[in-house]
């Protein structure tokens, strides 16, 4: 019955015999967890050249955790903008409405990456933030949360035309 009730049955019988959007959706995120390794890889070589051995790396902790962004966020990025693609491919075979919100996921993404590169800029500086790094931040800021906003209302009013290609999902025992 516990079975049942959280679908483990339907999961563990999908993971025995993959369909193909699931394939896409796990291939994805295979190839998703190994950019993030490498990312991981990266941001370790790269801070072991800058700050020689981690037991040095704590005096310096601002300085380590703005390199750290540096070196990983855009891998990071590319990583779950392959994940987002995976999932977006999976809803589109499942005929499921949520696929518009991949596209919110993607700009969102993007915007948060250039924030967190503004961010590790900051961090980096030993000194107090120059205004124009903060100004940067605050524009870059803003323009990726009207961008984001934008997408949300462009894709509600598109889910609406292909509304009788998508099945309408559950979510949480109700009806969107």
């Amino acid at each position: 019955m516990v079975v049942k009730g959280f679908n483990l049955d339907k999961r563990a019988g999908e993971l025995v015999f993959p369909s193909p959007p699931n394939l896409v959706r796990l291939f994805a995120a295979a190839a998703a967890s190994i950019i993030i390794g490498l990312s991981v890889y990266q941001t370790y070589t790269g801070l072991y050249e800058v700050l020689g051995p981690p037991n040095n790396w704590l005096a310096v902790l601002p300085f380590t955790v703005g390199k750290a962004i540096e070196f990983s966020v855009s891998l990071i990025t590319i990583a779950a903008i392959i994940a987002l693609a995976g999932m977006t491919v999976y809803l589109y075979f499942t005929r499921d409405i949520r696929i518009w919100w991949s596209s919110v996921g993607v700009v969102a993404t993007l915007w948060l990456r250039e924030v967190a590169l503004t961010a590790s800029e900051i961090l980096v500086i030993p000194t107090s933030a120059p205004t124009q790094l903060i100004e940067k931040l605050l524009l870059v800021t803003s323009l990726g949360i009207g961008s984001t906003l934008a997408t949300i209302l462009i894709t509600l009013r598109v889910s609406k035309r292909f509304e009788r290609y998508f099945k309408k999902t559950e979510v949480a025992g109700n009806e969107n």
